[in-house]
């Protein structure tokens, strides 16, 4: 039997560097200071998800497409009754989209900062999303319910510092 502590350990260190880079995100909106800190944050999560995703084909899975495949299918059919191995492209492609992100911010910054507000949004939300997946939903015992908690406190954070917060629509919008 293997031993897939570095993959568990490695997916950990992922979701609290992209826990850390949501509070900084939020410390931006609040206040605009901590960019350089978010995307060291972010650019970490990313890496760190990029080591989870080879360990976990090397070690978990013998490098094998195939035995991934087959035990994602039967966790999410353990977990809702549909034996469908296509999260393992899912967990491809957020690696891709990724990458290419953190890529993007570090090598134009100046674009990437200018981009369409709902585009970084949408990737956040994809990434989040992914986590929560992993953490939350597929994970077990205190995994389960500390990752629970850090996405409520994430969520409160964000919704504190949210340069939307507190506006008052007019009557007839």
């Amino acid at each position: 039997m293997h031993d897939d502590t570095l993959v568990y350990w490695s997916a950990h260190a992922s979701g609290l560097a992209f826990f850390a880079a949501v509070l900084l995100a939020g410390r931006r909106m609040r206040d605009g200071s901590g960019t350089g800190a978010m995307r060291a944050a972010w650019t970490a999560a990313c890496a760190l998800l990029i080591a989870h995703e080879i360990l976990a084909m090397g070690i978990s899975f013998g490098w094998s497409q195939r035995r991934a495949w087959d035990d994602i299918a039967a966790r999410t059919d353990a977990m809702f009754g549909i034996g469908f191995g296509g999260g393992l492209i899912v967990n491809y492609a957020t690696v891709a989209v990724w990458a290419a992100d953190v890529a993007w911010q570090w090598i134009w910054p100046a674009p990437h900062a200018s981009r369409r507000p709902a585009v970084g949004a949408a990737l956040w939300l994809y990434v989040a999303a992914m986590f929560f997946f992993g953490a939350v939903v597929f994970a077990e015992g205190a995994v389960r319910w500390i990752s629970a908690a850090l996405f409520v406190v994430a969520a409160a954070w964000l919704g504190i510092c949210s340069p939307w917060r507190g506006r008052v629509r007019p009557a007839n919008a």
